[in-house]
C-alpha cells in the first residue's frame, strides 16, 4: 500500500489512473452496474492528484462516499450469498453451541456433583473430624467457581497478540484462579491446625500438597494433549505435510497420534491417585478429586469462548470482505480450537477423578452396611467374578460406543431425507436474508431435536441396565472392578478420539491459512490435495471427537451412580443372583433393539396411517389440488429468480469486459 494513499479499512492497493480498484471489480462481478460505482475517470484523477499533494482532506472527502457505496454493494453481494445457502448449513452454528457449551459445561457440572457427594460420604466415614472433611470440598469448589467468575470479566489481550500469546494469557488467568483457591483453602486448613487438636503439621502439609496436585493436574493434561493438537507443534504440522500421501495414511497417522497423546495423561492420573492415597488414604483420593474440579468453571468458560470464536469466524467469512477482519477471525479460530479442545480434555480428566471418588464412596457404603471397616479390608485375589467384571467392562463400553456411533449415522440419514426436496426447510424467496432462513431453521431445529431425543433412549437404557446386569451376574466384587476398569478405559478412549479428531481439524486449518508450503515455496490453500484429504479425515473425526468420545464420560458416570444407588441389591458373590443378571441382560438387549429399530418402524407406520387419512380427506375437500398448484407456482417463481440472477451475472461480466477492453 502506498505511503500517501492508504485504504486502511480494506487493505487494498489503490487504483491507478483510469483503473478500477479491487473492491470495484468484485462489486461488478457480484452484479453491480457501472452506473452504481462512484469512480469516473475524473474522480480517480482528483484522488491521485490529492494523494500526491498529500492533501488528506480532499482525499477523505472524495473517499467517504466511495466507502459508503462500496459497503452497500458488498452487503448486497454477501446477502445474496447468504440467501443462496441452504438453512441446513447454519445448523452447525447451533450444534457448536449445544455440543461445546451446553455439553461440556453440563459434563463438568455433573462431575462436581459426584465429587461433592462422594466427599461427603467418604469424609463422614473415614475422617476423625467429619464436619471438616465434608465441608472442605465445598470450600475449595466454591472458591474456584467464584475466582473463575471474577477472572472471566477481563483477560489481557492486544491487537498484536498471536493465538499462542492469547492462550498464555488465558493460562495466566487460570494460574491466578489457582492461587486464589490455594489461599482460601489454606486459611481454612490452617485455622483447623491452630484451633483443633486432631490435625498435625504433617496432615496439614499433606492436605495442601494434595490440593496443589489436583489444581494443576487438569491443565497439565490439557497442555499435554495440545502438544498433539495445536498448529504450533510438530505433530499437527507433520500431519498436514503428509496429507498428500492419501486418506488412509492421514487417518492412521491421526489415530496413532491420538493413542500416543493418551499415554501421559493416563500415567499422570494413576500417579497422582497413588500419591494421594499414600498420603491420606481414601480421603486423600476424594480430596484430590475435589481439587481437580475447583477450576471447572474456568474450563467451562474457555470452552464456551472457543465455541463463540468458532461461530464468529464463520460469520466473518460470510459477512465481511475486510482482510484485517479475516486475519483477526482466523487468529481467534485457532485459539477457539485450542480452548474448546482443552475444555474437553479437562472434562475427561475430571470425570476420571470423579468416578474414582464415587467408587471409593461405593465401597465405603457397601462395606459399612455389612459392618466392616472398609479402610482395613483386604481386597483378596483376582477371582473369577472379578475377572468377569473386568471383561464385561470392555464389552459394555464398546457396545455403548457402537450405539452412539450408529445413532450419529442414523441422524445424518434422517437430516438428509428431511432436507431433500422439502420446501418447508428451504429459504423463503419472498424474504431478505436472514429473515428468509428463520422459519426453515425453526422447522429444522424442532425436527432434528425430536429425532435426536428418539436416538437417546437406546444408549440410556444400555447405560442404566449395565450395573444391574453386572451386579447380579458377578456380584459386588465384579461390579466394583467393572466400574474401575470402565473408568480407565473410557478416559483413555475418550482422549484418543478427541485428540485424533482435533489433530485432523487443526491440520486442515493450518493448510487453509497457508501455514504449509509446497515444493515451490508457495502456501497451500483450499484447492490443494492436502486440504481435501484432511477435510475427509475431519468428517470422520467429527462424530468421534464431538459425540462418541465425550459421550463416554456420561456413560461411566451414569454407570457409577446407578451402581451406587442400587448397591444394596447385590451380594458380594453372585451364587444366588446370577440368573437374575441373565434375565436383565436379555431384557436389555430386547429394549435396545426396540428403541433402535422398532420405535422408528412404529413411528413410520403411524405417520403413514395419519398421512393417508389426511390425503383422503383433502382429496374429498379439494384442498390437495390447491396445494399442488401452489407448489407449482412456487417452483416456477424459483426458476424465474434463478434465470434473472444468471442474466444479471452475464450482463455484469459483459459490462466488465467492455470496460476492460474499451
Amino acid at each position: 500500500v502506498s505511503e500517501s494513499y492508504k485504504y486502511e479499512e480494506f487493505m487494498l492497493t489503490p487504483p491507478g489512473e483510469g483503473e478500477l480498484s479491487e473492491a470495484d471489480q468484485r462489486a461488478l462481478a457480484a452484479g453491480a452496474s457501472p452506473g452504481d460505482l462512484d469512480h469516473t475517470r475524473e474522480q480517480v484523477e482528483k484522488i491521485v492528484k490529492a494523494a500526491k499533494k498529500k492533501d488528506r482532506g480532499a482525499h477523505i472527502e472524495i473517499h467517504d462516499h466511495k466507502v459508503v457505496v462500496r459497503y452497500n454493494l458488498q452487503e448486497e453481494a454477501l446477502n445474496e450469498v447468504g440467501h443462496k445457502m441452504h438453512p441446513v448449513s447454519y445448523l452447525d452454528f447451533i450444534g457448536e453451541a449445544i455440543a461445546d457449551v451446553g455439553g461440556t459445561a453440563s459434563d463438568l457440572f455433573e462431575s462436581i456433583c459426584l465429587v461433592l457427594a462422594a466427599n461427603v460420604i467418604v469424609g463422614s466415614k473415614a475422617h476423625p473430624a467429619p464436619h471438616f472433611a465434608s465441608g472442605l470440598c465445598f470450600v475449595i469448589i466454591a472458591a474456584g467457581t467464584l475466582g473463575a467468575a471474577i477472572l472471566s470479566f477481563h483477560v489481557r489481550s492486544h491487537d498484536s497478540y498471536t493465538s499462542n500469546m492469547m492462550r498464555l494469557s488465558l493460562r495466566f488467568s487460570l494460574f491466578l484462579n489457582i492461587l486464589f483457591v490455594l489461599v482460601v483453602a489454606g486459611i481454612f486448613i490452617v485455622n483447623q491446625y491452630y484451633w483443633r487438636e486432631w490435625m498435625t503439621w504433617d496432615t496439614m502439609i499433606n492436605y495442601m500438597a494434595i490440593i496443589i496436585i489436583g489444581l494443576f493436574t487438569p491443565e497439565i493434561t490439557s497442555f499435554a494433549c495440545e502438544l498433539f493438537t495445536s498448529t504450533s507443534f510438530p505433530p499437527v504440522q507433520s500431519l498436514a505435510k503428509n496429507a498428500d500421501i492419501g486418506d488412509i495414511i492421514t487417518i492412521l497417522q491421526g489415530l496413532g497420534q491420538g493413542f500416543t497423546s493418551a499415554v501421559f495423561p493416563s500415567l499422570l492420573g494413576v500417579a497422582t491417585q497413588i500419591i494421594a492415597f499414600k498420603l491420606e488414604g481414601y480421603y486423600g483420593v476424594s480430596l484430590l478429586a475435589c481439587a481437580t474440579q475447583a477450576c471447572s468453571g474456568w474450563q467451562a468458560t474457555t470452552t464456551a469462548f472457543g465455541a463463540v470464536c468458532g461461530n464468529a469466524n464463520r460469520m466473518v467469512h460470510l459477512t465481511s470482505s475486510s482482510e484485517l477482519t479475516f486475519y483477526r477471525a482466523n487468529i481467534l479460530s485457532v485459539l477457539a480450537s485450542n480452548t474448546s479442545h482443552g475444555g474437553k480434555s479437562a472434562a475427561s480428566q475430571c470425570t476420571y477423578y470423579a468416578v474414582t471418588a464415587l467408587l471409593n464412596a461405593l465401597t465405603a457404603e457397601k462395606l459399612t452396611m455389612m459392618g466392616l471397616d472398609f479402610q482395613n479390608v483386604a481386597s483378596g485375589g483376582l477371582s473369577f467374578f472379578k475377572r468377569g467384571g473386568m471383561v464385561s467392562a470392555g464389552v459394555f463400553t464398546f457396545m455403548y460406543f457402537a450405539n452412539t456411533l450408529t445413532a450419529c449415522i442414523v441422524m445424518s440419514k434422517k437430516i438428509t431425507a428431511l432436507v431433500t426436496d422439502n420446501p418447508a426447510v428451504e429459504a423463503r424467496e419472498d424474504r431478505h436474508f436472514p429473515q428468509s432462513h428463520i422459519v426453515p431453521l425453526k422447522h429444522l431445529v424442532s425436527r432434528t431435536t425430536y429425532e435426536a431425543m428418539q436416538l437417546v433412549f437406546s444408549p440410556v437404557i444400555n447405560t442404566i441396565a449395565v450395573p444391574m446386569t453386572v451386579g447380579m451376574m458377578f456380584g459386588f466384587d465384579g461390579l466394583s472392578l467393572f466400574v474401575s476398569t470402565a473408568n480407565i478405559l473410557c478416559f483413555n478412549f475418550n482422549l484418543v478420539l478427541i485428540n485424533a479428531a482435533t489433530s485432523w481439524d487443526a491440520a486442515r486449518r493450518l493448510v487453509l491459512m497457508g501455514g504449509i508450503l509446497d515444493a515451490q515455496g508457495k502456501p497451500l490453500g483450499a484447492d490443494s490435495a492436502e486440504y481435501a484429504t484432511l477435510s475427509h479425515a475431519g468428517k470422520l473425526g467429527a462424530p468421534l471427537g464431538d459425540l462418541s468420545g465425550p459421550a463416554l464420560n456420561n456413560f461411566v458416570k451414569l454407570v457409577a451412580v446407578s451402581a451406587f444407588v442400587t448397591n444394596a441389591q447385590y451380594d458380594m458373590t453372585p451364587e444366588n443372583t446370577w440368573y437374575i443378571g441373565v434375565i436383565f441382560l436379555l431384557s436389555t438387549l430386547g429394549a435396545i433393539g426396540f428403541f433402535k429399530f422398532g420405535l422408528s418402524i412404529t413411528e413410520r407406520a403411524i405417520s403413514r396411517s395419519i398421512q393417508g387419512r389426511r390425503e383422503r380427506v383433502e382429496w374429498e375437500e379439494g384442498t390437495s389440488i390447491l396445494r399442488q398448484q401452489d407448489q407449482e407456482r412456487r417452483q416456477q417463481r424459483r426458476l424465474e429468480a434463478q434465470k434473472r440472477a444468471e442474466a444479471a451475472r452475464l450482463k455484469a461480466l459483459e459490462e466488465e469486459e467492455a470496460m476492460n477492453n474499451p
